[in-house]
């Protein structure tokens, strides 16, 4: 490796949810080329993706237009801190044994709804005035903007680089920018500027002459302004390119987001109402159990169980006493009122009074007699049923805090559904996405077409301009140097072409070579792919079986894909004459463990000197975390804390 970019250091403040100046060091060893950074969802691993993209490329982050990156920035700085909210990082750039560390960092004031950055940059510890275009041009000769997202990526979508439509662009970019093919086409557009000025340097040239190199300075200068228009065209394509697959990847996250926060939330308010309404059901009945327990005439004596035995003789008794005392007072009434009625007969019939007596007896027969309570229970059965009351309240007392808790729960869950008016936020800024992608869409198809006609137009000014560059040749066949400087020209660029398309064809041919190995190395499925192929004229990409037969990119799983594009990211790294961080946010998340163990030891462990890993908690343990760790120099983790709102971090280099 000739070159190489390293970053020594990421700080951050006031930042999503890193409120407090955070640092993360991330210098390895030669043996150990990993840092790990572990946490939960939310934690602000993607945050730490983001602010490493943004303090290397500022507005050029992703590709987005600066307006779209000002509103990514407003949405990302905290308001309730009273620090300035910036992101510093370290970086190391070493060209040909030349080490320089640069100190960059980029802080920002907001007003209302307006944001400006400040950039500072430090070299070699001395300040220095680099406005922001010099700095793009100094990072982009070690990592070009445009390919940030090929080192700097999410692993969930990495597999979206082994889509058949977007593969062969992103191929030939990385080919001609990492591997240096884009030098031979600066040294053919040289030549034939040398070639125009040899030319026009002629002295002696006929009339004809005169008038066919008018023709051909104004097909140069034709030629060189579309040159300029196609170069521009180019690039706007290649940023709208880049800001359609932003806008798709956060309407992915939006519509993800939506799901859970719009539909979801509606869905688990429903499901806890009717879990509320349920719990609320049984704990009326419950509440009804207690009272008939509690009403019971014996409840006092269950809750008195062990005085029982002592009261029960006593309340017999007394029970025994008061029965009796009320038959004789009935009696005594009784007799009272039979001789009132016998003494109204007397000296009447005697049969009248004997007839009276009978009456009289009967009713006393039929006197009620009071019972005692319990009287006709024994004291066993006395003893169970106090058993079974007591037994009946406590369980009904257990179940209402049972329910209690749950109810609880429940509405501790209600609370933390979100809002209509939040849901409703969420909807119109999915829609407000979606019609930016639509439009971002119509814009890269006009100006794709717009450089396809710039191409076509400079194919017929190529052959124009060729064609009086033929008639000027004949025309300056007299003069015997400038025919052998033209003659060397077209020859040099003849070559030039010739080794473009023989290095094109050797790379494409490498790539094809180290995607195989890599791709057959990783893939749990031995015996699965055989052979890999990249068109050197196109760079589409085919696969093959052993016996020759053809397997389709679409027809790949998931956790395939990621392997084929993780294939074809450590061929290019490992082609490049730069060495260049790896940062991948969610690595192994979609991964079964054979594939995950196979990405550890073939790809993190060797990609790159420096790979900083951004996982959850989930996706690294067992055997994947044994292995893995065999390669970390440094292990971070973060840990939200809900009473401050932010995230804190912890070293873990155990």
């Amino acid at each position: 490796m000739t070159k190489s970019l390293r970053i020594k250091s990421l700080s951050m403040q006031a930042l999503g949810v890193f409120k407090e100046r955070t640092t993360f060091l991330f210098e390895t060893s030669e043996n150990r080329p990993l840092v790990v950074i572990e946490g939960k969802n939310g934690c602000g691993k993607t945050t730490i993706l983001q602010a490493l993209q943004i303090v290397l490329f500022g507005d050029r982050y992703l590709g987005i237009q600066k307006k779209e990156y000002q509103s990514n920035l407003l949405r990302l700085v905290r308001r309730d801190c009273f620090e300035e909210p910036c992101i510093q990082a370290e970086i190391l750039l070493e060209s040909s044994g030349n080490l320089e560390q640069f100190d960059i960092s980029r802080s920002w004031s907001i007003s209302g709804n307006k944001i400006k950055e400040n950039l500072v940059i430090y070299k070699n510890g001395k300040y220095v005035e680099l406005e922001g275009s010099e700095w793009n041009e100094a990072i982009d000769s070690y990592l070009p903007a445009s390919l940030a997202d090929l080192f700097f990526f999410d692993g969930e979508k990495i597999e979206q680089l082994a889509d058949p439509e977007k593969m062969p662009e992103i191929l030939r970019r990385a080919t001609e920018s990492l591997l240096g093919i884009h030098v031979i086409d600066t040294a053919i557009n040289d030549i034939s500027a040398y070639e125009r000025r040899t030319i026009l340097r002629q002295k002696t040239v006929s009339a004809g002459s005169q008038k066919l190199l008018a023709e051909y300075s104004e097909k140069s200068k034709e030629l060189d302004d579309l040159e300029g228009r196609l170069s521009i065209a180019t690039q706007e394509k290649a940023t709208l390119q880049n800001r359609v697959d932003h806008l798709k990847k956060t309407l992915f996250y939006l519509k993800d987001n939506n799901e859970v926060a719009g539909l979801g939330a509606f869905k688990r308010a429903f499901q806890l109402g009717e879990e509320k309404k349920r719990i609320l059901k049984e704990l009326s009945e419950c509440k009804r159990l207690a009272l008939e327990v509690v009403d019971d005439p014996r409840f006092p004596l269950a809750m008195l169980s062990r005085y029982w035995e002592k009261v029960s003789c006593k309340i017999r008794n007394e029970e025994k006493e008061v029965s009796d005392k009320k038959i004789t007072a009935a009696i005594q009434a009784h007799d009272q009122k039979l001789l009132a009625r016998i003494s109204n007969e007397l000296g009447q019939n005697s049969e009248n009074i004997i007839r009276i007596i009978r009456e009289e007896l009967d009713i006393l027969s039929a006197l009620p007699v009071q019972k005692p309570l319990f009287l006709d229970m024994s004291l066993t059965e006395i003893n169970s049923s106090i058993k079974a009351i007591k037994k009946s309240f406590t369980q009904s007392q257990e179940n209402a805090n049972n329910l209690k808790t749950e109810l609880d729960a429940v509405q501790t869950k209600l609370e933390k559904v979100p809002s209509e008016e939040v849901v409703e936020q969420l909807y119109k800024e999915l829609q407000n996405k979606e019609t930016k992608l639509e439009r971002a869409e119509e814009a890269f198809k006009q100006k794709n077409s717009s450089v396809a006609g710039l191409l076509l137009e400079k194919k017929r000014l190529n052959a124009e301009k060729n064609t009086l560059e033929e008639r000027l040749k004949k025309e300056a066949a007299g003069e015997l140097k400038t025919k052998h400087i033209l003659t060397a020209a077209t020859r040099a660029k003849l070559l030039l072409s010739e080794y473009k398309k023989e290095l094109l064809s050797n790379k494409a041919c490498w790539l094809s070579t180290e995607i195989s190995q890599c791709y057959k190395k990783i893939l749990k499925k031995k015996g699965f792919i055989d052979k890999v192929i990249v068109d050197s004229e196109n760079f589409t990409l085919s696969l093959q079986k052993e016996d020759g037969k053809k397997v389709h990119v679409q027809s790949l799983s998931a956790g395939e894909r990621q392997m084929l594009a993780t294939a074809i990211l450590k061929a290019i790294l490992s082609g490049s004459d730069c060495s260049i961080p790896v940062i991948v946010d969610t690595p192994l998340a979609r991964l079964d463990g054979e594939h995950r163990m196979n990405l550890v030891k073939d790809f993190y462990s060797c990609v790159s000197p420096q790979t900083v890993i951004l996982s959850t908690d989930e996706e690294i343990r067992g055997s994947v975390k044994d292995e893995l760790q065999k390669y970390v120099s440094r292990v971070y983790s973060l840990r939200f804390d809900d009473a401050e709102q932010a995230t804190k971090i912890e070293v873990k280099n155990d």
